[in-house]
């Protein structure tokens, strides 16, 4: 199969958590048809907690109990995440793509560019050397780990001083791989009362050239269906795609919402897998 030159960038309105990892999973089926690399960027519908597709269920039922969060589990594996104040990615890529061999390739094209981003606008950005510093736990592969995304430090995470700021999960389908992606844009404090985790907004605080460029993404977290979907017009994101792009020799083409009229029926068919109790509970 030929390798697409091009890096397509899908961005759909917010929507519920199944249909979310229901359109995920049929991205990645689309592009193991075309070969190439497609990124989807979405944020979500209500607050949520997304399990990572290897935690166990009853390791949630507490925070879910205390907050009344909306929960789903992704296909991909990590840490739980609190969506409401992220901007969430999907990437795809072909299992023939440069990409699609080793899989901190494909974490580190995605955050090494956005560590690159937040130091040109003066934050002081890295990524995490190794698998140590978890808020009250061990490594991110762990059994006995934080429950919680960003209580872990894996390999390459992107961090500002000591702060969390972007990690990604992934999962080897038959014909791609699927990987997910959390970038923490507002302050996450939907964990339950005393629980705060700042986002970029506040990193970025006396940073002029940090909080411009966070405007326009902070003004969508959390987001709205009124809001058009343009996280990838924002000059910090729209850098961001650019160097991933740059790095890997592509073209970004910007292609509007995946899901379409003709798509839509698609969705709604596989987002039941993902509101079942069978998926849910799976572990």
């Amino acid at each position: 199969m030929a390798i697409s030159k091009e890096f397509t960038v899908w961005e759909d309105l917010p929507a519920e958590g199944a249909v979310n990892m229901a359109t995920d999973e049929l991205l990645a089926e689309a592009t193991a048809a075309t070969g190439g690399m497609a990124v989807r960027l979405y944020r979500w519908s209500q607050p949520t907690l997304s399990l990572g597709g290897f935690q166990k269920h009853g390791d949630a039922e507490p925070i879910v109990k205390q907050t009344g969060l909306a929960v789903v589990r992704r296909p991909s594996g990590g840490g739980a995440i609190l969506h409401g104040t992220d901007l969430t990615y999907a990437v795809a890529v072909a299992r023939g793509h440069p990409l699609a061999g080793a899989p901190q390739q494909l974490y580190d094209v995605f955050h090494q560019a956005m560590v690159a981003v937040l130091c040109e606008v003066g934050l002081s950005a890295g990524l995490v050397a190794a698998a140590a510093g978890n808020i009250g736990g061990s490594g991110e592969s762990a059994p006995d780990g934080p429950l919680l995304c960003f209580d872990r430090r894996a390999i390459g995470d992107v961090v500002v001083g000591p702060h969390k700021v972007l990690g990604s999960a992934q999962r080897r389908l038959s014909g791609s791989i699927l990987q997910h992606g959390s970038l923490l844009v507002g302050q996450c404090d939907q964990a339950g009362p005393g629980y705060t985790r700042p986002g970029l907004v506040e990193l970025a605080a006396g940073t002029p050239d940090a909080e411009a460029s966070l405007v326009g993404l902070a003004a969508l977290c959390p987001p709205s269906r009124e809001r058009a979907a343009a996280a990838s017009s924002v000059g910090l994101v729209a850098r961001w795609l650019e160097r991933v792009a740059e790095s890997q020799g592509l073209s970004v083409h910007h292609a509007g919402p995946f899901v379409n009229d003709q798509m839509q029926p698609r969705v709604a068919e596989r987002a039941e897998r993902f509101r079942s109790a069978v998926w849910l509970t799976r572990r």
